[in-house]
């Protein structure tokens, strides 16, 4: 076994058993996040105070009072929870964050239903979020680097692999110290879809299922086929185990229907459920398991695919051929440690498409750093759906963009578009064991 090397570990120096955790933003995804947690087992003796921010301070009291009221279990029940606390509070302030050990944003501004269908349909529904909750995250960053800036940070709010990158260069935050939550939720949204087509189509029960969706939250994840078990077995194992019921060919294309589906998963939620929680009951249940397995020591950590800044000359950058760019990759969180897991390498056509997907990522930053930079409209037309976004705005930024002579950054160019790190800095990274 090769020796553990660094990519994002040693997150606490002086805490190793981090126990307060704030979260900006008491919408629908801190809600369950808070709901989960109270049912959730800390371990004996553990403490965790969670404070939720709002600017508007009633609205986050109101959440918690309700939270509060489903907890009076853990009193009445001292043999699941031996010894635990777990507290709530309130604030409207974000110096409030001074002395957190997780630091977790959630807050979001939506266009409406109506407009933010119209902008998926012409492939923008990003864009229109990127430059909606920017100045936002610029505050929240600002407040990280005055009053919290050897917190870890985690960013769940939408485009969630833009602003892991940008809430990184507006903190000026160590790189190490910060990641994106989507690849997690794509990765159990996936077992889902295959779950259903099995069991639907097949008639077969899947018990456990491991496998990972890599590369970003959007059209361009991908299956890191390698990193896939059902029922403990490989995918040759499973389909052999079936005895000519059901043939290789037969579970990859089951595969990659799933995979389909799994890319239009949060858009078909958030139609079917209109006015409701949209996606944000699974995204708040995962939050709660990586606030227990970053917190604690657990029998069982969380594993699950992060957006993470990879080092060229890290274990990781040289095990994925990753150079300097963000890029989410399945991690172990583990008691205030982010392991990266090297042990599925990328085959050869995805390796094209993580070429792929990282080039276009950086010429979407590129194009929406562009956009932000040269707004000059009003907001109020750009989100109201009188105009035309994508035939009428997105080009006038596009010319704007051709006449400043800047193009996607290209892939020999990718070395330099991220942070640079010592190597000596990087630490636990999982090696590979095949």
């Amino acid at each position: 076994m090769a020796a553990p090397s660094a990519i994002i570990g040693n997150i606490l120096q002086a805490a190793r058993s981090p126990k307060n955790v704030f979260i900006i933003g008491s919408g629908n995804v801190a809600k369950f996040c808070l709901s989960s947690l109270v049912t959730a087992s800390l371990g004996v003796g553990n403490s965790l105070n969670v404070t939720l921010y709002n600017p508007n301070q009633a609205h986050a009291e109101g959440i918690i009072l309700d939270v509060e009221s489903s907890s009076a279990h853990r009193l009445s029940n001292p043999t699941k929870y031996p010894h635990e606390t777990l507290t709530f509070s309130a604030t409207n302030d974000l110096a409030k964050m001074c002395g957190a050990h997780l630091i977790i944003i959630v807050a979001g501004k939506f266009p409406s239903q109506e407009e933010l269908e119209a902008a998926r349909k012409k492939g923008i529904d990003r864009e229109i979020q990127a430059i909606t909750n920017y100045s936002d995250m610029a505050t929240f960053a600002e407040a990280v680097k005055q009053y919290s800036s050897n917190a870890f940070v985690l960013i769940v709010t939408n485009p969630v692999d833009y602003f892991t990158k940008k809430f990184q260069q507006l903190a000026n935050h160590d790189p190490q110290r910060i990641m994106g939550f989507g690849g997690a939720l794509d990765s159990i949204r996936f077992a889902r879809c295959l779950k259903l087509k099995l069991a639907l189509e097949e008639e077969i029960n899947m018990q456990s299922f491991t496998g990972y969706m890599v590369s970003y939250h959007n059209q361009s994840m991908f299956l890191l086929s390698d990193s896939v078990t059902i029922n403990g077995l490989s995918v040759d194992e499973f389909t052999a185990s079936q005895e000519g019921l059901l043939s290789k060919q037969k579970l990859e294309a089951h595969i990659q229907t799933a995979i389909e589906e799994t890319r239009s998963y949060g858009a078909t939620v958030s139609r079917l459920n209109k006015g409701g929680a949209g996606a944000a009951i699974a995204a708040g249940n995962l939050l709660a398991e990586f606030i227990c397995s970053y917190c604690f020591e657990r029998q069982l950590p969380l594993r699950a695919p992060f957006t993470m800044f990879i080092p060229e000359d890290s274990e990781a950058g040289k095990f994925y051929g990753i150079k300097n760019s963000y890029f989410s990759l399945p991690v172990i969180v583990a008691n205030g440690e982010i392991m990266v897991l090297c042990e599925n390498k990328f085959n050869g056509l995805e390796e094209t498409l993580r070429d792929s997907s990282i080039r276009n990522f950086y010429g979407t930053v590129l194009r929406l750093d562009t956009i932000i930079q040269l707004e000059r409209l009003p907001m109020a037309p750009m989100l109201s759906g009188k105009d035309d976004f994508s035939a009428t705005l997105i080009p006038h930024y596009d010319q704007k963009i051709n006449k400043e002579n800047l193009e996607p950054i290209p892939a020999q160019h990718l070395v330099a578009a991220g942070p640079t790190l010592a190597p000596s800095s990087f630490v636990n990274v999982i090696p590979n064991t095949k």
